[in-house]
């Protein structure tokens, strides 16, 4: 996805639509793409923001879980 960066992924949905509430929240504009199989629901979901806000996001995603 140009202009996007991924920022955190993971196999818990909960884990990663919690820091993409918490970006939101901080007005960082945030997507999660989802990269499971919907039948089985293996793999894994990745959270993007835009490349001007990457720096901003991982230390609101820091400072929240530090």
């Amino acid at each position: 996805m140009p202009g996007w960066e991924k920022i955190y992924e993971s196999a818990d949905g909960q884990s990663v639509n919690l820091r993409k509430a918490l970006l939101e929240s901080s007005g960082i504009a945030a997507v999660v793409v989802s990269k499971q199989d919907r039948s089985y629901l293996f793999g894994h979901l990745e959270l993007f923001v835009h490349t001007d806000d990457y720096i901003r996001a991982l230390q609101v995603i820091e400072q929240a879980e530090g």
